[in-house]
């Protein structure tokens, strides 16, 4: 299974590719919304784990171009300290599946 990180905290993205790499994924990590972008536009992902809240591009519109794409099997999980319920709606009505 091949993941897509976009993660713009280089401590955050090294953790996250870490414990998936360990555990059996194929990982790869963009520094920023814009970055994951063009990765996707270049390969096939089975699932992306994307921060919120990045320079460039955030994830909610990374949501929107990922889906704009076709990419709409592919499982999109938001990693963010946002932890309102409101927050959570907002990710999951813009495309995110968790």
């Amino acid at each position: 299974m091949k993941i897509l990180i976009a993660e713009d905290d280089a401590t955050s993205g090294l953790l996250l590719k870490t414990i998936l790499t360990k555990a059996g994924y194929e990982v790869e990590r963009a520094i920023d919304g814009k970055a994951a972008l063009e990765c996707l536009e270049k390969a096939q992902y089975d699932a992306l784990l994307t921060d919120w809240m990045m320079p460039q591009m955030d994830g909610i519109q990374l949501i929107h171009h990922a889906r704009q794409l076709g990419r709409h099997r592919m499982p999109i999980i938001v990693v963010t300290a946002l932890v309102s319920e409101q927050a959570k709606v907002h990710a999951l009505t813009s495309g995110a599946d968790g």
